[in-house]
């Protein structure tokens, strides 16, 4: 429901493990995490480089490399909190979720 709390992870907790269900569809999905909600700036993704966008699975925890992106990014707001936005996209039927979360750059 849209009365779900954002979720806030402290910057010290290493990354969470984003989760979303199936759309019936598709099998293989794509996260992003952006600053702004309607992904216009990237910041990181699940796509592997070597041409592997997609994967066959309905969770993502982002790896150290890609998860320092999203910190390097909350590290440049001069506010505590700092909010982004993740999505999961289906191969053929697009976006399955779109969710915020929340920085706390004091945790």
């Amino acid at each position: 429901s849209c009365h779900t709390p954002t979720p806030v992870y402290g910057i010290s907790g290493g990354s969470p493990t984003f989760t979303w269900l199936r759309n019936g569809t598709d099998s293989k999905y794509q996260v992003n995490i952006a600053g702004d909600s309607n992904f216009t700036s990237i910041i990181t993704s699940s796509s592997r480089r070597k041409g592997r966008k997609w994967m066959r699975k309905t969770s993502w925890k982002p790896g150290k490399r890609k998860w320092k992106k999203v910190i390097a990014v909350a590290n440049a707001s001069s506010a505590s909190q700092v909010t982004f936005y993740w999505r999961a996209v289906g191969k053929t039927g697009g976006l399955v979720v779109s969710k915020a979360f929340v920085l706390d750059k004091t945790q």
